[in-house]
């Protein structure tokens, strides 16, 4: 989504040229958003031992529950 808005930026600015600092921020932003992407999908490819433990008792719960009607 940055990359957007800085292309929108740099388009606008063409003529006049760019500050350093919206470089910056935009590098950042990039960054921020590529390693926010990797967290997702490293959480959801590699649940933690303590969410996996919860899905199990909840399932061992809900077959229980079964059981006893």
């Amino acid at each position: 989504m940055a990359n957007v808005f800085f292309g929108f930026y740099l388009w606008q600015t063409k003529d006049d040229g760019f500050e350093p600092s919206v470089m910056i921020a935009w590098l950042s932003a990039t960054v921020v958003e590529v390693v926010g992407i990797v967290v997702i999908v490293a959480r959801n490819l590699f649940p933690s031992t303590a969410v996996a433990l919860r899905q199990r008792d909840i399932r061992r719960l809900a077959k229980a529950d079964q059981d006893t009607r």
